[in-house]
């Protein structure tokens, strides 16, 4: 038996992530990135952990998400409950 992932045309696949940054339909990204399941990678304005604010979040709510994955760098950290609020 073969098994691969379904994938539909013209959805987003990250294959690959490092501390240097994510790899995104085969384009790497060295800089903060928002990833829609479809369309194109967008630049993020947000730069460092420590720049997230109150509306750091609010360009996620122009892509309707229903599951958002946020990577906060080398290690496990959690953003503040009012960087959510959008």
């Amino acid at each position: 038996m073969k098994m691969h992932a379904e994938r539909p045309d013209g959805s987003n696949a990250i294959t690959r992530h490092a501390p240097e940054g994510v790899i995104v339909g085969g384009v790497e990204h060295r800089s903060s990135v928002l990833v829609p399941w479809k369309g194109d990678v967008q630049p993020w304005a947000v730069d460092r952990f420590e720049s997230l604010n109150e509306t750091s979040f609010e360009p996620l709510l122009a892509l309707s998400p229903e599951l958002v994955i946020f990577g906060s760098g080398s290690r496990l950290r959690f953003r503040r409950r009012r960087c959510s609020r959008p």
